[in-house]
């Protein structure tokens, strides 16, 4: 997570890692925008995501010109001349349509601070976005709690007019605590596993509780082989698709007009774009030591007996 998010950009490793990362996300944000390419506006979420947003923007150009370049050959036009004229047509469109003006970043404030910063921190940009017409996608490098997403940049969004927005997202989605210097040990605040208590449904404290008490009576915190992960198995009971969809509910203010979309990085692309870092535990669960599974427990814990704190 420092690699996608706090490491300053200018090292040149962190540099193309986050744009691989942005170039990843290319084929999932085209699925979910579902419009012609002429029809659909990309953006990003100043100023962490901006990396990652020109390596999505190399791979959109390079798939246009790709596909361009191959319908100019089947089609028989091989002059450089019509191979210009149509590469020229219908390129995608891009731009900065909010504007963070505050020095501070809303993830590492306390809760308090983050409540009144992303009230005032983002402006928009006007004439850029087709109203009615247009699929805005806005890139950020990450969505852990999604207050600032769904409390400012969306409702701020919705005023230009897109009939669609989707919201992606260089890392995926952050389903469990962290121990290890970055503090997200509190579950409750985790909008991934706010969508799997609702996906759960009415029964989601029962099944959570079961599955913690499972856990706890096949392992011992004495020996690492023996761990598992309580909230693995509920998670793994739904799509990727589905726990998307719900997430994107969860963000969506009310009154909203657009449709809103989120699409997450995948744990595969994430590994091969940065090959040399392993610490991926909040994504995937797999804690490096005993103590990382230990406080997964506390969390569930402290969760279900509605206790708002740290987990260690």
């Amino acid at each position: 997570f420092e690699r996608i998010y706090f490491s300053r950009a200018n090292d040149a490793d962190i540099h193309r890692e986050r744009k691989a990362l942005g170039a990843a996300l290319v084929p999932q944000i085209l699925a979910a925008a579902d419009a012609p390419i002429e029809d659909i506006f990309f953006s990003y979420i100043p100023n962490s995501a901006r990396i990652a947003f020109h390596g999505l923007l190399e791979e959109l150009f390079a798939n246009v010109f790709s596909h361009k370049e191959h319908k100019v050959r089947k089609e028989g036009e091989k002059d450089l001349c019509s191979l210009c004229d149509l590469c020229g047509k219908n390129l995608p469109r891009f731009g900065e349509v909010a504007v963070k003006d505050a020095k501070f970043r809303t993830f590492i404030a306390d809760a308090a601070a983050r409540r009144e910063f992303y009230k005032h921190v983002y402006d928009v940009t006007y004439g850029l976005v087709r109203p009615g017409q247009d699929t805005l996608v806005v890139l950020d490098d990450s969505i852990v709690r999604g207050n600032t997403m769904k409390n400012a940049i969306l409702p701020m969004l919705d005023r230009l007019g897109p009939k669609q927005i989707v919201v992606a997202s260089s890392a995926p989605p952050i389903r469990y605590p962290d121990c290890y210097g970055i503090d997200m040990s509190t579950l409750g605040e985790l909008v991934a596993f706010r969508a799997l208590v609702n996906l759960l449904g009415p029964s989601a404290k029962s099944q959570l509780q079961a599955s913690l008490a499972l856990n706890s009576n096949t392992q011992t915190l004495k020996n690492q082989n023996t761990f598992s992960n309580p909230l693995a198995e509920l998670y793994a009971r739904f799509t990727e698709e589905e726990h998307c969809a719900e997430i994107a509910r969860l963000l969506t203010p009310p009154g909203m007009k657009a449709e809103v979309k989120v699409v997450y990085q995948t744990v595969d692309n994430l590994r091969q774009c940065l090959s040399g870092a392993t610490g991926d535990w909040y994504f995937t669960g797999d804690y490096p030591t005993p103590g990382g599974y230990k406080v997964l427990h506390q969390a569930i814990k402290n969760y279900l007996d509605k206790k708002n704190e740290r987990s260690y």
